[in-house]
């Protein structure tokens, strides 16, 4: 697996939190183009399917901790 820059992992973030596309540009404050591309890098990087498997992909390799989503949810 290829390291994920730090946009990368944000953007993997906000959908390990179920927003949009929309709702992860207008959080991050770049174009939704921008979103759209960089989530294609994220599950090619991690080999993953989708996002959604991306996210669990994340989560069993210790790229994303499953209680810092969870704190981010409540």
């Amino acid at each position: 697996m290829k390291d994920l820059t730090n946009l990368e992992k944000d953007i993997l973030f906000c959908a390990a939190l179920g927003y949009s596309v929309k709702e992860t540009a207008d959080d991050l404050r770049i174009s939704q183009y921008t979103v759209k591309d960089y989530r294609q890098f994220v599950t090619a990087k991690l080999g993953a399917k989708n996002m959604s498997n991306a996210v669990a992909l994340a989560i069993h390799r210790g790229v994303l901790r499953s209680d810092e989503i969870a704190s981010e949810a409540a």
